[in-house]
């Protein structure tokens, strides 16, 4: 007596847990090919064949486990209750023999037996549905991809005119901030891949728009007056005489190594040894602002679907005002002889940009109201700012004349301004100038730093749907609970581990009255002879010489109860 818990009930354990083991690793494989490439057609039958061999390990796994327990269960009935030759028949091989279930006496005498076996057959259902949970359609694989995005170059020669005076914006800076400005969008850039995306930090010109402070409002009152002075005109002359004394000076500062020429004079006392800021001044009929061009950066997000261009960005950092000379150069005083100093070329590149803007929507938008009631009131002057989204804006579309007068003059749609103000708008279109200059490859240059770009590939891709094998596997696994449960339950009341090998059979059949029973039916042919299918057996103590000293098979009212811890 005893039971080896090592062997048989450590076995029954250990492929249960196994089966467990082996289902999760299967749904961790097919989670890891999860909308991956498929590749070839020798890659996709490997990931299927190797589904396959996970199911039916799962499955055999289970099912061995409830065998064993099966078997152990088997031995503790035929101890209690005894059975017709034919039921034990059906019992003995009902994990291997359908038509064992026809045999109603089971239903009768061991309920539990039959719902055991049922199991063992039913887990190895859990074969079928797991290997169908992964599939290949086409789809979308992702991928990052470190690569080297252009960057804008603003040493570069290519955006201002290097040889005329000035440095005038060079006609490709031109043609790409009209383009811009006519579309109030970011022009199309060149996608690394037809569905990608990725980020980068654009520094370069921006716009800053803000309430003029009190510094600003005589020169804004002189220019309001010169405008009404000027007689139903739209075009205001170059305003040269009776400024301010001081106009512009607060506006700049004088680097610390330049002294002032001792007769440098320009309109409006404008020292030509001074910094001065870029800046777009605006009035509308309401309000004014300032708009100073500086050197800020945006992190910009570009995104590429099927070629379709998306590019969003956020607020603006580091922003500083970009300060230049008057002249090209700064000239100064030194010892009593004029020097020149060069201006970094950078702010020649800026200067193009800004001045490209500036050209598209300075002049004034003016409406002329005719004496005549039959002519419906129209603008002076077509000026460049209405080729932009700017009269989009509230300041514009909706001013005092429209209120008024009319208000078919203005008919951009509304996303075109953002924020519905004007501030807001005019710094979305010079940051929409700045990021727009990436489409030219003469304005870049190979980045030095590799970019994560976001790889959308269109092809073949694996799809897991977890369902189908989690329920397989789930479901298997909650009949295996209960059946372990019973085989160890099995296994204690037994007292011994039992077997249905042959050498079971032959030391569990050695009973005198089995002998006859036997009698001419020892071939063992089937189908067995219906009188002898009829006698009833059961497993327990059986009488050998006049002593209770064997257990065996034997007739039910030839045995005893086999008693733990007796020697048989």
């Amino acid at each position: 007596w005893g039971v080896k818990w090592h062997q048989q009930p450590a076995w029954m354990i250990v492929c249960a847990f196994s089966g467990l083991c082996l289902a999760i690793g299967h749904h961790v494989y097919y989670s890891k090919l999860d909308h991956t490439p498929a590749g070839n057609e020798g890659r996709q039958q490997w990931a299927h064949t190797f589904g396959n061999i996970f199911a039916v390990s799962v499955a055999t796994l289970f099912a061995v486990a409830n065998r064993m327990a099966y078997k152990q269960y088997f031995w503790t009935i035929v101890r209690r209750k005894s059975f017709t030759l034919k039921a034990l028949d059906s019992l003995f091989s009902l994990t291997s023999d359908l038509l064992g279930f026809l045999d109603t006496d089971l239903w009768k005498g061991s309920p539990l037996a039959v719902v055991l076996a049922s199991i063992c057959w039913a887990i190895t259902f859990a074969v079928f549905l797991p290997p169908g949970s992964l599939t290949v359609t086409a789809g979308t694989a992702t991928e990052v991809v470190n690569m080297s995005i252009p960057q804008l170059d603003w040493n570069s020669l290519s955006w201002a005119d290097p040889i005329i005076r000035g440095h005038p914006p060079a006609p490709v800076i031109q043609k790409l901030v009209t383009q811009t400005s006519q579309t109030s969008k970011i022009l199309d850039l060149i996608p690394p891949s037809p569905n990608s995306s990725y980020s980068l930090d654009v520094r370069g010109p921006y716009l800053k728009c803000e309430a003029p402070n009190s510094t600003y409002t005589p020169f804004l009152n002189y220019y309001l007056k010169t405008l009404y002075s000027v007689n139903q005109s739209a075009t205001i002359p170059k305003v040269t005489e009776n400024l301010p004394a001081n106009f512009g000076r607060s506006m700049g500062y004088t680097p610390s190594f330049c002294t002032p020429l001792s007769n440098a004079s320009q309109p409006g006392d404008t020292p030509e040894c001074q910094m001065f800021p870029f800046q777009l001044w605006v009035m509308t009929s309401d309000d004014a602002m300032i708009c100073t061009l500086g050197n800020g950066t945006r992190r910009t997000h570009i995104n590429f679907l099927n070629g379709e261009q998306l590019v969003t960005y956020e607020d603006m950092k580091d922003f500083n005002s970009v300060f230049a000379a008057r002249q090209l150069v700064l000239r100064h005083q030194v010892n009593g002889s004029v020097e020149e100093t060069e201006v970094d070329y950078q702010v020649h590149s800026y200067k193009a940009v800004y001045l490209s803007v500036v050209n598209m929507i300075s002049g004034n938008i003016s409406m002329w109201i005719p004496w005549s009631s039959d002519t419906p009131p129209f603008l002076t002057e077509k000026n460049f700012a209405l080729r932009t989204g700017l009269d989009a804006c509230q300041e514009i579309a909706n001013n005092v004349w429209g209120q008024n007068y009319t208000n078919d003059l203005f008919k951009k749609p509304e996303y075109m301004c953002r924020n519905r103000t004007l501030a807001r708008a005019i710094e979305d279109l010079a940051a929409n100038v700045t990021i727009s200059m990436l489409a030219s490859s003469e304005l870049t240059s190979a980045g030095t730093n590799m970019t994560p770009v976001t790889v959308n590939l269109v092809q073949n891709i694996y799809i897991y749907k977890s369902f189908l094998l989690v329920i397989s596997y789930g479901l298997a696994l909650l009949f295996t609970i209960p059946g372990l449960v019973i085989g160890i339950w099995a296994f204690c009341t037994n007292g011994v581990s039992h077997s249905t090998s042959f050498s079971a059979i032959l030391l569990t059949t050695r009973n005198m009255g089995l002998d006859e029973i036997s009698e001419g039916h020892s071939l063992g042919v089937f189908p067995l002879d219906p009188d002898l299918g009829k006698t009833k057996l059961k497993f327990g103590g059986v009488q050998i010489e006049g002593k209770w000293n064997r257990a065996a098979f034997g007739r039910e009212n030839e045995v005893l109860d086999l008693k733990v811890g007796n020697k048989y």
